[in-house]
């Protein structure tokens, strides 16, 4: 079954296709596999035996960002940060298309669903690493335009956001994921093997990162299945213990009240953007708890 990815205008990669064009030929084992809201992606191995990832992304205008997440990659990467080595990069018929190596181990949320006893070994882990992510120094074409990049959305939702960035004193120096969640962190139930999608890495205050990933654990839609049913109750913990990992590696983080307002804004308007394309598995009964969510941490930043 070849990945939707009908929001492009109706167009349908092909995957065998895609791969010739970037140089790969003799391709075995090619099998689609989940690649999230804003790509398809597919696995296959080379003559060598070696396994790889090919992504496509969903609309020609996300270019520019493919070139900061080939950044935000390569900046991970020398930092220590088990990430995909990039291999190949391109478009086909106008699409942004990557090749990245295959990283071992599964989805954390997979994981936890078979294992929910790991939550506390593997939630701090991932908040440990995420600590770590923060020390590598953003890359200079992330610095530039920062903070803009990661409060998209928001000023159309919350206009007097400069007033409060002013008054948070928002760095730019730390390279963040702004999409860490069990959905891009991979295991193999012992330690973290890859941290994947770097689509909206960017320059910016590693507060905004953990209060992101904090909102996605706790507020964000979830896949709807029978497992992610009965590891629901899990979230909130599974957030305290990844807070818990991160401190304990970076120390206080300070107030974050204004931080999970602000991304449970961004938060808002990303599943917004995914209900109205249909996207993902997002819904509009979906965007209830995210306005419930930010409107309490605004209360509590006194941003109402």
């Amino acid at each position: 079954m070849t990945p939707d990815i009908t929001p492009t205008g109706g167009r349908r990669p092909e995957p065998a296709a895609v791969l010739r064009s970037l140089g790969y030929r003799d391709c075995t084992d090619l099998q689609p596999v989940s690649g999230g809201w804003a790509t398809a992606m597919w696995r296959f191995a080379t003559p060598d035996g070696a396994q790889h990832a090919l992504r496509v992304f969903r609309h020609a205008e996300a270019t520019a960002s493919v070139q900061r997440e080939q950044a935000a990659m390569e900046a991970a990467a020398a930092g220590g940060i088990p990430v995909p080595a990039i291999e190949a990069a391109g478009t086909w018929r106008d699409l942004p298309v990557m090749v990245l190596s295959w990283c071992p181990g599964q989805p954390l949320l997979a994981v936890l669903q078979r294992r929910p006893w790991l939550l506390w070994r593997l939630g701090s882990a991932c908040g440990r690493l995420q600590a770590h992510i923060h020390t590598v120094p953003a890359p200079p074409s992330l610095v530039e335009g920062a903070p803009d990049y990661w409060l998209r959305g928001v000023r159309s939702l919350y206009p007097d956001v400069d007033e409060l960035l002013g008054r948070l004193g928002i760095s730019t120096a730390s390279l963040v994921h702004f999409d860490y969640h069990p959905l891009n962190i991979l295991t193999d139930g012992e330690t973290i093997t890859g941290v994947v999608d770097w689509t909206n890495a960017a320059a910016g205050d590693p507060r905004a990162d953990v209060a992101r990933t904090i909102t996605m654990l706790r507020a964000a839609p979830a896949p709807r299945n029978p497992l992610m049913l009965l590891l629901s109750p899990f979230r909130a913990l599974l957030a305290r213990v990844w807070l818990r990992g991160h401190r304990a590696e970076a120390g206080p983080l300070g107030d974050l009240a204004p931080f999970l307002a602000l991304t449970g804004l961004t938060v808002l308007a990303d599943v917004k953007g995914a209900v109205r394309e249909g996207r993902g598995w997002a819904s509009e009964r979906d965007l209830e708890p995210i306005r419930r969510w930010t409107d309490r941490w605004k209360r509590k930043a006194g941003m109402t």
